[in-house]
């Protein structure tokens, strides 16, 4: 083999290793193996390396260029190989293929980028494809995806020209490599999508008891046109389609609070739709504000303002 200059000692010696290791091959066959490792050993060595540590023992790399050369071996002995050899050949094998790999990983990272501000912020995510962010709407995620897909790209290209990037690109690679966790998790747990129907019927709960726009209603408060807290009301619902059947307005019928002020009939039979609902004080038969009523700003009536709106019975009484 010929070199440049000379090598190191420890290099040196550890070529001549090889060449015995590998005595058995014809001079060809062992020095066409050997043609680079003589750079290979000046470039650890300048690097302030051990041999040994990341390259083994003369004998395991020579079994090793065997193999890698399709030689047979000399004998059948297995050698393990170390963890630094073992590092040392990922290493090298990841920058045999990383340019090829980059562009792949210009696309997941500008994905996982998008996808994973949007886990940020709480968007909500497409009922057609699961792993769409809907950015105020599904075409706008989409749409914001590309956009990133092609900034990706374009920082990869101008990292490969400009070093001074390469460190910022490093860093943003690791902070996406750890963002990579919660994107899948949720891509993982996160339904796909299916389309929906073009109409769903709205399905409508049930709620028991007396409600107002589907919320349960809990106290009434009647006022006189004066603005005066009327007690002890009783009220009372139609129900048919004439309503001629009246039905006590009641909340919470059977409640079991002792501390509820419930009217009662002569027979001893609690009403339920007696309204406000007011409470004693525990362990009192007192109640403790009677005129309390939740922010209601009761409207002063002018008198004589009610009038009657349906036009046939105002031609009626001009009559």
């Amino acid at each position: 083999m010929t070199t440049k200059t000379a090598l190191p000692p420890e290099a040196e010696a550890y070529l001549s290793a090889l060449r015995t290791a590998l005595a058995d091959l014809s001079p060809d066959e062992r020095e066409g193996l050997l043609e680079e490792v003589a750079d290979s050993l000046r470039e650890i060595i300048n690097e302030g390396g051990s041999i040994v540590e990341r390259l083994g023992t003369p004998e395991d790399f020579a079994a090793e260029l065997r193999l890698a050369a399709g030689l047979p071996p000399t004998h059948t002995t297995i050698h393990r190989v170390s963890w630094a050899t073992a590092l040392e050949r990922t290493r090298a094998l990841s920058s045999a293929f990383a340019p090829d790999l980059a562009p792949i990983w210009w696309l997941v990272r500008a994905y996982v980028a998008v996808a994973a501000l949007a886990l940020a912020f709480g968007s909500t995510w497409s009922n057609y494809n699961g792993a769409v962010p809907r950015l105020g709407t599904a075409k706008a995620g989409v749409v914001v995806l590309l956009l990133a897909a092609v900034l990706s790209v374009a920082l990869g290209m101008l990292g490969r020209r400009r070093a001074s990037l390469r460190r910022g690109v490093v860093t943003l690679n690791a902070v996406l490599v750890l963002a990579l966790v919660p994107v899948a998790v949720h891509l993982a747990l996160h339904p796909r999508g299916t389309a929906a129907p073009l109409y769903a019927p709205p399905v409508v709960a049930f709620t028991p008891g007396l409600t107002l726009d589907g919320m349960s209603v809990t106290n009434l408060y009647p006022f006189a046109r004066d603005g005066r807290l009327l007690h002890d009301v009783l009220l009372y619902a139609s129900i048919g389609p004439v309503g001629n059947v009246g039905l006590p307005l009641s909340v919470r019928p059977g409640d079991p609070d002792r501390n509820r002020r419930l009217l009662r009939t002569i027979g001893g039979r609690s009403l339920f739709n007696s309204f406000p609902i007011r409470y004693f004080d525990p362990g009192t038969g007192t109640v403790g504000y009677p005129d309390a009523a939740p922010g209601i700003s009761v409207p002063k009536v002018a008198p004589g303002s009610a009038r009657i709106t349906d036009p046939v019975h105002r031609l009626k009484r001009a009559k």
